[in-house]
């Protein structure tokens, strides 16, 4: 399969994207596509890099953008506690990502 024929051009306008290689940045394109990309796309990705590969990626992100949270939250089945994004906002108080009463991880509001 070739996974940039799925790919959206608008997601890589930054970029050349005719000289986009997905193999050399799985990365950047696996946070690239959740953050930005339909849930098609999405699944292109794990289908090309494997399930585990996108998972791990996304525990390890140091960002999510809030259209991509719902999807690694329930498709990924990641608990929010367990998301490097999500502790390192704790640690340096960006409340905005859960409530100020959060004593519930399952009340957490996902945008």
């Amino acid at each position: 399969m070739q996974l940039k024929e799925h790919l959206d051009k608008s997601l890589f306008g930054d970029i050349n994207f005719e000289k986009l290689d997905v193999d050399k940045f799985p990365i950047w394109v696996i946070q690239r596509v959740i953050d930005r990309g339909t849930d098609l796309q999405k699944e292109k990705l794990i289908e090309y890099y494997g399930f585990d590969f996108v998972r791990e990626t996304m525990i390890k992100a140091r960002y999510i953008m809030p259209f991509g949270i719902h999807f690694v939250l329930v498709r990924l089945d990641i608990p929010l506690t367990k998301l490097r994004f999500y502790k390192e906002s704790k640690i340096i108080g960006l409340d905005y990502l859960y409530k100020k009463d959060d004593f519930h991880i399952d009340e957490y509001l996902c945008f």
